[in-house]
């Protein structure tokens, strides 16, 4: 029994500054702490609420030119938002193209017609893999396609993908997948351009909100192409040799995005769009990369295609003309035919 009493008196007794304090002096503590806790809580959600207000409010009375942290412009370039508002109309294709402007300006929707293959074209402007990733979960499912053709220019593993991640947050819908985006890149605009577009979003404020055909010198056409003028290359610049750099976020995102399209059971080619000659050459680490891609999948990289010519198929360093996008096209095809994806 003296034992049982000595233990109860050591766990319900502590002696502070040489004091013995008993279990009311301890439960005291606690509450306090209870209390300072539950104050700290409601203190950081008042100042979570105020800060979201804050910026909503900054979004909308702030003229653009003041709003360095909301980058928020829906309708601004490259016809995103009208390339989002055909795809939400578009059931059940054969083919989807995704990546970055060597795909929404290289795949021409029309001449794959022309061919039989029903298309949409879901590239977009410095598109990286990370928002690849948002774009095959918002609309694979209802594409359906019996083919992703997935541009896999290497230059976009050495983007940050802040540019292309507000692009996105801009045109398209905000939801979990937009979250996980804006988590990645982990930049301040992207988290005050989120915010900003989910509460236009909520309000319906783009509902009526147009785009020109034309802008930019790029006319789009229905399913997401965009043709370029026919301009072409007359630069001779010397490119100084460098390796592309793979960034590691931008690899796992890439990784994510194949077993996204296994997982849906969708077939898949990668496809690396030709670039002018000078640009091909001058990186060194193109083979490695190469490898890399060939141990993912299909792989046909047409910088190593016969035909293209840099003065007459391109209009920039790596952009082709109409005469490119044509030529490209129909080698992409003669492939598709081999592989009997019809």
């Amino acid at each position: 029994m003296e034992m049982v009493i000595l233990c109860i008196s050591y766990f319900t007794h502590v002696r502070i500054h040489g004091h013995i304090r008993g279990p009311f002096y301890l439960f005291s503590i606690l509450t306090g702490m209870k209390n300072f806790l539950a104050q700290s809580i409601t203190f950081f959600l008042f100042l979570a609420v105020f800060l979201c207000a804050g910026i909503i409010l900054w979004g909308v009375f702030v003229p653009y030119l003041f709003k360095k942290n909301i980058v928020y412009a829906p309708a601004a370039h490259a016809h995103m938002y009208t390339r989002i508002k055909d795809v939400n109309a578009t059931k059940n294709v054969d083919l989807l193209f995704i990546g970055s402007s060597l795909c929404y300006r290289g795949f021409d929707t029309r001449i794959f017609r022309q061919y039989g293959y029903s298309s949409f074209n879901l590239g977009s402007s410095i598109q990286t893999h990370l928002q690849s990733e948002v774009l095959l979960k918002h609309y694979l499912t209802s594409l359906n396609p019996r083919l992703v053709i997935y541009e896999v220019s290497p230059n976009v593993f050495e983007s940050d993908g802040i540019e292309s991640g507000l692009d996105i947050i801009s045109n398209d819908k905000i939801d979990f997948a937009s979250l996980q985006m804006a988590l990645r890149l982990n930049d301040i605009k992207v988290y005050n351009s989120l915010l900003f577009a989910y509460y236009e979003q909520w309000v319906g404020a783009n509902k009526n909100l147009s785009e020109p055909v034309t802008r930019e010198i790029l006319t789009y056409t229905k399913g997401g192409y965009e043709q370029s003028p026919m301009n072409f290359y007359k630069d001779d610049s010397v490119y100084v040799h460098r390796d592309y750099v793979l960034a590691d976020d931008q690899l796992k995102a890439f990784y994510r995005n194949l077993q996204y399209l296994r997982d849906c059971k969708t077939p898949y080619i990668l496809v690396q769009a030709p670039n002018t000659k000078a640009v091909y050459k001058s990186i060194q680490n193109a083979r490695h990369i190469d490898s890399l891609y060939y141990t993912c999948g299909t792989y046909f990289n047409f910088n190593n295609a016969h035909g293209f010519e840099d003065t007459f198929h391109f209009y920039d360093q790596g952009h082709l003309n109409q005469h490119g996008v044509t030529l490209f096209n129909q080698k992409l095809i003669a492939l598709l035919n081999q592989l009997k994806i019809k």
